[in-house]
């Protein structure tokens, strides 16, 4: 990231910053990336911290998807008009509060980008893990990192709790987080930024596959012991199988179809792992009643 920081365009950027603190967001255009909060949340941190005037700008990368989508386009022209609104609002010859990008930019790009802004805002109003914010950590440098604001709608937020977690649908408070980003000592930086690093740097594929096959295994364990029931649930007792009887009844003879589907036979199964025996092979064990 240090390195992708100083190429060309990235140097441009830098200039044209000046002492101007950065504030960063990466979402594709999607209404449930909490882009118009976001534009809102900032507007209202010019509104209410004056100081911040000429002294802070917030560049918006959001690339287009599903366009021609009515939800997607009103979305976009909705961030269009914001941005506008501010600019014009709050503006003036050398300082452009809000820079909108729409459209990609290269991971060499993005990882530099993120390690010259002091803020890293994501507000999502509904999310998977969201690996911008775990992007966003690792690009920083250490001895003077940036401070990330991270919606607690996303999946993220579960494992990065030193970060500014907040509500989007809340702008006040997302307005109050990024003033305190925006002021945050530099020995709390560090100390956040290094607690954060050190969750992404262990909790990485190989600790989720071990922990994952770890599990995996008890699972199948207490299958075994008779300790947990087909269908997860505790309780109950069950024998190992390897017969295939119908895993339901044929409906009676005039009965309604879905009858069938309400009667499980009382020899059903249900699949369990398939250990691995000496030959190399596997051969499907199932539980029975």
């Amino acid at each position: 990231a240090a390195r992708r920081a100083n190429g060309r365009a990235l140097r441009r950027l830098k200039h044209s910053l000046g002492k101007q603190a950065l504030i960063v967001g990466v979402d594709r255009l999607d209404y449930t990336k909490g882009l118009v909060e976001k534009f809102a949340a900032y507007e209202a941190l010019l509104e209410a911290h004056e100081e911040h005037s000429g002294r802070v700008t917030m560049l918006q990368i959001a690339p287009p998807t599903r366009e021609g989508v009515e939800a997607y386009d009103a979305v976009r022209s909705q961030l269009e008009a914001m941005a506008g609104r501010i600019n014009g609002r709050f503006g003036d010859f050398t300082w452009v509060p809000v820079r909108y990008i729409h459209r990609s930019l290269s991971r060499d790009d993005l990882a530099g980008l993120f390690r010259q802004a002091r803020v890293g805002l994501v507000t999502s109003l509904r999310d998977g893990m969201n690996l911008v914010a775990k992007e966003f950590v690792a690009a920083q440098d250490p001895a003077d990192p940036g401070v990330l604001v991270l919606s607690c709608f996303a999946g993220a937020a579960e494992q990065l709790a030193e970060a500014l977690l907040v509500n989007p649908h809340d702008i006040q408070d997302v307005a109050a987080a990024l003033h305190r980003a925006l002021t945050m000592p530099l020995e709390e930086r560090r100390a956040r930024h290094e607690a954060l690093w050190r969750k992404i740097a262990s909790h990485n594929v190989e600790r989720w596959r071990e922990l994952f096959l770890k599990r995996l295994g008890s699972a199948a364990v207490e299958r075994l012991n008779g300790e947990l029931r087909p269908d997860g649930a505790a309780g109950g007792k069950f024998r190992l199988t390897k017969r295939h009887p119908r895993p339901w009844l044929p409906a009676p003879r005039g009965a309604p179809p879905e009858q069938a589907r309400r009667e499980p036979a009382r020899d059903a199964v249900a699949p369990v792992l398939a250990p691995a025996r000496p030959n190399g092979r596997g051969s499907p064990l199932r539980l029975a009643r």
